[in-house]
């Protein structure tokens, strides 16, 4: 399958980060993974990313955060942030600014890429809650 793009799955919950890193894989996407905003950082300054799925809630530093340190970084890259919980402040934050989207969990597949396709075709940023 062709190569769709280039997809940073951020989650503190490994299992999230293989079990979403194995479906994009099977949708053609290249996809590398971070357990904490840290390491999502760290990432984003050594490959440019066609788009971030960014969960919201992580200890130390949540998403929201890590996703306003990200666009110093990469101000272009579209990010999606993804949540179980209802955590409405952090994503009305999120989409103040910049993100494009916001997606809770259990994540729709469908939705999710046509959201993907449709963050990286307007060049906006992504947010999956």
């Amino acid at each position: 399958m062709a190569d769709k793009g280039n997809i940073l799955v951020v989650d503190d919950d490994a299992d999230i980060c293989e079990t979403l890193k194995d479906i994009l894989e099977m949708e053609g996407y290249e996809v590398a993974t971070a357990l904490d905003g840290f390491k999502a950082l760290e990432a984003a300054k050594e490959t440019k990313f066609d788009a971030v799925l960014m969960d919201v809630k992580m200890p130390v530093m949540n998403g929201v955060e890590t996703f306003k340190k990200l666009k110093e970084i990469s101000p272009g890259t579209p990010v999606i942030m993804v949540s179980a919980y209802a955590v409405n402040d952090l994503i009305k934050e999120a989409l103040r600014e910049g993100a494009f989207a916001a997606l809770q969990k259990p994540i729709d597949f469908d939705l999710l890429f046509s959201t993907i396709e449709e963050a990286r075709g307007n060049g906006g940023l992504v947010l999956v809650v």
